[in-house]
C-alpha cells in the first residue's frame, strides 16, 4: 500500500531523471560540431530570389541524377552548386561526398568571388 513518503520519493526521482535527460540533451545540442571542420569559417554571401530558386533547381537535378544512378551527372549538380552560388550548402556537399568525394576536397574558388554572367 503506498504512502505519502513513497509517492514523494517516486516524483523526486522521476523529476530528477527528466532533469538530467533535458540536462545531458543541452550539453549534446549546444556542442554538436558543424556540418564539416572547414565550414565553421566559411560565409556564404547572401543569394538573390533568382540564384536561390536556381540552386534548389541544382540540387533537385542532381538528386534527380541520383535516383538514376547517374553518379557523375549528380555531382556536377552538385559541383555547380558550390563553385558557382554557394560554397557552404550543406546539401550541395552531402550529395558530392556521396558521388564524388575527390571532387570535394579540390579547392573550390572562395564565397563571394562569383563570375557569372
Amino acid at each position: 500500500m503506498p504512502t505519502d513518503q513513497t509517492d514523494s520519493l517516486r516524483m523526486f526521482i522521476g523529476g530528477l531523471a527528466v532533469g538530467l535527460v533535458v540536462g545531458v540533451g543541452g550539453v549534446l545540442l549546444a556542442t554538436r560540431p558543424p556540418a564539416g571542420p572547414e565550414l565553421a569559417a566559411i560565409r556564404s554571401p547572401p543569394l538573390s530570389a533568382a540564384d536561390q530558386s536556381r540552386v534548389q533547381d541544382l540540387l533537385a537535378a542532381g538528386n534527380a541524377h541520383l535516383r538514376m544512378e547517374n553518379h557523375e551527372e549528380a555531382a556536377a549538380m552538385y559541383e555547380r552548386v558550390l563553385s558557382e552560388f554557394d560554397c557552404a550548402n550543406v546539401e550541395a556537399r552531402r550529395g558530392l561526398h556521396a558521388t564524388a568525394p575527390d571532387r570535394l576536397t579540390a579547392p573550390l574558388r572562395p564565397c563571394g568571388e562569383r563570375s557569372r554572367s
